[in-house]
């Protein structure tokens, strides 16, 4: 049995029923070996009618049930409820009780005490007898109200994350689609750069930007991805870039096996790229070395991009591109993500860290 099975069993479409059998279940394991079995009278047909009553008082619930239903509002005041309960539960219970009476007419053949001027109880105890069996169908009904308000709280909890899952996934789509165009217009601003002295390189970079491309179209409906494949295309974005500078733009990946299939927001990381390569160009004359890595350290996933050159966002616009990150890391992982950038000596390091129990890894 799938371990989730419980679980859809319980769910509201089926909740109902679930409980039913297993309260009137429980309800009649109990009455038989406490009342039945006792019964001096305990034969077969004593038990047959006992089988009886008790199907009479689980129909009695669900015709509760279809009251219930009609005149149920989350909002009502407890003691309008309870009261509802109570009156319910008396008339079920005197019902229930009247049955009892006439099955014993049809057992023993003979007028109930009350009708044959036989009576030897007090009138006291003829009223509890009919007001007794108002306890279980008061039970019940209590049960009854409490889960329902449980399952109309956990759907409208439910509801509630559902719209803002739709609204962030929304959000997120919205700045994913801010990087596509940015990265392109730099893309072919270099092929523009290429066409009219190394036209074997700029067809070169137009293969790679197709590349590229059909990797947008793959994920095009997709907000998170696997590392791995993140990490693919920051390669093809590199490689155009490599194109483009030659031997002054050298990369290399330290990716951790175990960090491969974490899921991460597709296009994170291509902007950091993006901006060590713009950065470390234009502050280091001997080129630049870029090395992305990721690990999983204490339960976070950890990813570096470490670029030679220096960080100077007044001297160079820091545009879309970091911006981006930051608010798509506070959208997808509020309070579960660290995000910096660091200057050591002639080397810039953005770090994300993204905590492992968040629902997207």
């Amino acid at each position: 049995m799938p371990g989730n099975s419980l679980k859809t069993i319980v769910e509201r479409k089926y909740g109902f029923w679930f409980f039913q059998l297993m309260g009137w279940g429980t309800f009649i394991v109990y009455d038989f070996f406490i009342n039945v079995l006792s019964d001096e009278e305990f034969n077969l047909k004593f038990v047959f009618f006992w089988i009886i009553i008790i199907l009479f008082a689980f129909i009695l619930t669900l015709l509760l049930r279809l009251i219930y239903r009609r005149i149920y509002d989350g909002n009502q005041r407890i003691f309008s409820q309870i009261f509802i309960i109570a009156i319910a539960s008396i008339i079920c219970g005197v019902l229930w009780q009247i049955l009892q009476n006439l099955v014993a007419l049809i057992d023993f053949f003979q007028l109930p005490s009350i009708f044959n001027n036989t009576l030897k109880a007090s009138t006291y105890r003829i009223i509890i007898s009919y007001f007794w069996l108002s306890w279980p169908i008061f039970v019940w009904s209590i049960l009854y109200f409490l889960i329902k308000s449980r399952f109309e709280y956990q759907e409208e909890k439910e509801n509630a994350v559902q719209s803002q899952l739709m609204a962030k996934d929304a959000q997120l789509r919205t700045l994913r689609y801010q990087i596509n165009p940015h990265f392109l217009f730099n893309t072919l601003i270099s092929v523009q750069g290429l066409m009219y002295h190394n036209t074997r390189l700029a067809d070169k970079m137009l293969t790679e930007l197709s590349e590229f491309l059909r990797y947008t179209l793959r994920y095009n409906q997709l907000v998170f991805v696997p590392l791995e494949d993140e990490f693919e295309i920051i390669e093809k974005y590199l490689n155009i870039q490599k194109i483009r500078f030659g031997d002054k733009l050298r990369f290399s990946f330290s990716i951790h096996p175990e960090t491969e299939k974490q899921e991460i927001l597709c296009f994170l990381i291509q902007p950091l790229a993006e901006n060590a390569v713009k950065h470390g160009i234009n502050s280091s004359p001997d080129g630049v070395n870029i090395r992305l890595s990721s690990e999983i350290s204490e339960n976070w996933l950890k990813l570096e991009i470490v670029n030679t050159g220096k960080f100077e966002p007044d001297k160079y616009r820091v545009g879309t591109g970091l911006n981006n990150v930051r608010e798509r890391l506070q959208k997808a992982y509020p309070e579960s993500h660290e995000f910096e950038i660091i200057q050591v000596e002639d080397k810039v390091r953005v770090i994300i860290k993204i905590r492992l129990n968040n629902e997207h890894l």
